[in-house]
């Protein structure tokens, strides 16, 4: 035993029976901190059924890392998923489990074999980390003990009922939901908040939190509105007022396939929302389009506090690496300048200005696009939260309004509805044959 490190050497048998028979002590033994109270508490529910509703930071993915790394260890032959909407989300619970495998010697000496979705123990049990995808097509051909699906308020309908159903074996199976609230809708709203609900709930928000500082309250709650800071600092279901596209109708829309190339048989066009004001950003929105004028968000980026100049220079380079058939940029304000230095440049420029018929026009556009299913978005946290927060009304003369409020940026939702305005514009022929044929 000399030649062991001090860890594996304090491992009598009384202390190695506590580690596996309390997920409390474990916790210790692989953070080397204390369990918070609800922290603990998660963490020795044996209810088959859980869910985890929180504000951010307040330690829910180290909680559910310690919970499915105690459940693989202690018991043989386990299978145990973590899904969430994409594989990143999904490594990032997993790559927390395997740094506490990689940095305790005893734990690390039960594992068989490592990789970078994939933990094999010499138990039998292992953990695999999954992406959701928009169907759960991921998950068939397994059938396991354990499912986490992290970022459950944020995964297609379709999935639940795949982990369901290969739920659906003899014998103990456990389902654990971990995420932050995103509307009164889905089957993380309903695990928690439906009174039949079979799960056991626990509500965290960060205000309550000892490991959350109040600098970081005061800075989001200066930042952030109202609803955001009820959804993702206290942990609150929001519900949805007069949006203009919902959090369900986004969520079908999402994509996640990783795009790899450009293809000839394609066309690209660039939506561009330059920055106003001090807080805001300028973002560029690639699209690819088929014949069929079907779309995809294939490349995302954004400035801020950025000269003219930096602007127009982001315009020439992507348009050289996607030779756009067609750049919409918003040319109110500062935007006029950005439009007048790249048409020097050479670049395909149409410009709008935000009128409110403009604006009017572009949003319907895009809520088409939705509605139709031509449009695939990636799960992308600011752009999902900027379009399901656009707010609407009517003018007294009928037309369509955006209504602006105070912290809610629009940056990302106006450049992929210039985005939408330019395929419409561009593919009209194949739109107008949609419009009334496809469903």
């Amino acid at each position: 035993m000399n030649d062991q490190t001090p860890e594996l050497q304090f491992l009598t048998k009384e202390r190695l029976k506590h580690l596996w028979k309390d997920e409390v002590f474990f916790y210790k033994f692989v953070t080397d901190r204390n369990a918070l109270g609800y922290q603990a508490n998660f963490l020795r529910d044996q209810h088959t059924r859980l869910a985890f509703c929180s504000g951010r930071r307040v330690g829910k993915t180290e909680v559910a890392a310690v919970k499915v790394l105690h459940r693989a260890v202690t018991y043989p032959q386990q299978e145990i998923l973590i899904i969430a909407p994409t594989q990143r989300q999904a490594s990032i619970l997993f790559n927390r489990i395997a740094n506490f495998v990689n940095s305790n010697p005893f734990i690390n000496t039960l594992v068989k074999n490592q990789t970078q979705t994939m933990l094999f123990f010499r138990n039998g049990s292992a953990i695999y980390a999954l992406p959701a995808g928009r169907t759960g097509f991921t998950i068939r051909g397994y059938s396991p003990h354990m499912v986490v699906i992290d970022e459950a308020a944020f995964v297609p309908e379709q999935v639940f009922t795949s982990i369901i159903l290969s739920l659906a074996s003899i014998g103990t199976r456990y389902l654990i939901y971990t995420s932050t609230p995103f509307g009164e809708r889905g089957r993380f709203y309903l695990a928690c908040e439906d009174p039949e609900s079979p799960f056991h709930k626990y509500y965290v928000s960060a205000e309550d939190s000892p490991i959350v500082s109040e600098e970081f309250l005061k800075e989001q709650k200066s930042i952030l509105t109202e609803a955001e800071y009820k959804q993702d600092v206290l942990g609150q279901f929001v519900p949805e007022s007069d949006v203009w596209i919902t959090k369900d109708l986004f969520l079908s829309c999402v994509s996640h396939m990783e795009f790899t190339e450009r293809r000839s048989d394609r066309y690209y066009f660039l939506g561009v929302d330059v920055a106003r004001f001090g807080t805001d950003e300028t973002v560029f929105i690639v699209g690819e389009v088929t014949e069929e004028g079907e779309l995809t968000v294939v490349h995302i980026e954004s400035t801020s506090t950025k000269p003219l100049t930096d602007t127009v220079g982001r315009i020439v380079r992507l348009h050289k690496e996607w030779n756009f058939s067609s750049i919409y940029v918003d040319e109110t304000g500062l935007g006029g300048g950005a439009v007048d230095m790249a048409v020097e440049q050479d670049a395909p420029i149409e410009a709008i200005t935000f009128t409110l018929r403009d604006i009017a026009e572009m949003y319907n556009h895009m809520k088409w696009c939705f509605e139709k299913r031509m449009i695939k978005v990636p799960m992308s946290k600011k752009l999902m939260h900027q379009v399901t927060n656009v707010l609407y009304g009517y003018t007294s003369t009928g037309i369509w309004k955006h209504i602006k409020e105070e912290k809610i940026h629009d940056d990302y939702a106006d450049a992929l509805a210039l985005l939408c305005l330019s395929i419409i514009k561009h593919h009209k022929d194949s739109i107008i044959y949609l419009k009334g044929e496809k469903k």
